[in-house]
């Protein structure tokens, strides 16, 4: 189950397998949090990153990828491969692209581009125009004030580096006061919308779909269950111990 739902989960919250095995550090994530029976919660706060063994060095045979404590850890939000493979392409650093896995995979917030035409204008100004302006800098889920808050990348591709956020607490997600990604994390994993994603996740490993209508009831108690246990293993229990669970 462990290594199923691990290689689910990665599937979710990436689009295709990384590069490199340090690249999906959601996998490497998941699995070290199940493996420990840890609150899912830890997946996204907890003190770890992922990386190879030896860092100087690419992943391989004699150099596995691993979870390793960190003080400065933010689940594997954090973790250098990561970084790196969602750093963006923001003609001035800024982490939009981060931002955005962020909250897909804490809440489930699923955006799709409005354009992918090679010539579109994807500067602070282009992002204010148009049908883009709406999740850049209107909805409660606003990316460029997200990615205001989380410093900026410097330097391209592998040779990325990333600058911290030293400015004041900004509002987002609505009315919330942030300074790091540390803080946008926390807030997410404080919402409401946290609890219903991780149930989500438990009907969609469980019946390849969405809750439906009529599964209210049942989805309501994998929420309550959720709050109370803290880990994902409760959210499905509730759901493949129902009476209905492949009817």
């Amino acid at each position: 189950f462990i290594e199923r739902f691990s290689r689910f989960v990665n599937s979710k919250w990436n689009d295709t397998p990384g590069a490199r095995p340090d690249e999906d550090a959601s996998y490497f994530m998941v699995k070290h949090v199940l493996e420990g029976g840890m609150p899912w919660s830890e997946v996204f706060l907890g003190k770890f990153k992922v990386e190879t063994q030896n860092p100087d060095q690419r992943p391989g045979n004699d150099n596995p990828v691993v979870v390793k404590p960190d003080p400065e850890g933010l689940g594997f939000f954090r973790s250098p491969r990561w970084l790196i493979r969602y750093a963006g392409n923001e003609p001035d650093g800024m982490l939009i692209v981060k931002g955005n896995r962020i909250m897909m995979a804490t809440i489930g917030l699923e955006l799709v581009a409005s354009t992918n035409a090679p010539d579109a204008d994807v500067s602070a100004t282009g992002r204010q125009a148009g049908v883009c302006r709406g999740c850049h800098y209107d909805n409660w889920y606003a990316l460029d004030k997200v990615a205001a808050i989380l410093g900026k990348r410097v330097g391209e591709n592998d040779r990325a580096t990333f600058e911290p956020y030293e400015g004041g607490p900004q509002t987002i997600l609505g009315g919330v006061q942030a300074s790091n990604d540390a803080d946008l994390v926390a807030a997410l994993v404080g919402n409401e919308a946290y609890n219903v994603q991780a149930c989500r996740l438990a009907f969609q490993y469980l019946y390849g779909r969405n809750e439906n209508k009529c599964e209210g009831p049942l989805f309501d108690k994998c929420v309550e269950t959720f709050k109370k246990e803290k880990s994902i293993q409760s959210a499905l229990r509730s759901v493949a111990a129902d009476t209905s669970f492949c009817e």
